[in-house]
């Protein structure tokens, strides 16, 4: 298979399917982090709108990776797989 033999909606779901996994995954890790950042940072006495930008930078870095996997996978699984298949109609 081609990248012309590829249509439209195959681009559109990968990316949609990657979009929504990569927001909610994203917000997961940067939650977690962020919360435990801002606990540990506001049981030393940091104050909190020192907290409230460091906490949403490890949030933004901590959804970095979690972008990235998803990509990765999804690229991989209907991207990439469907232009390495046999073609069966030849």
């Amino acid at each position: 298979m081609t990248s012309a033999q590829l249509k439209e909606t195959d681009y559109l779901k990968t990316w949609a399917l990657f979009a929504v996994c990569a927001t909610v995954g994203g917000f997961v890790a940067g939650a977690v982090l962020g919360g435990i950042g801002g606990g540990l940072l506001g049981a030393v006495g940091v104050p909190i709108k020192a907290i409230k930008i460091i906490c949403g930078c490890l949030g933004f870095i901590a959804g970095l990776p979690v972008s990235y996997f998803c990509f990765r996978f999804f690229v991989a699984r209907f991207i990439v797989q469907r232009l390495t298949e046999p073609n069966l109609a030849g």
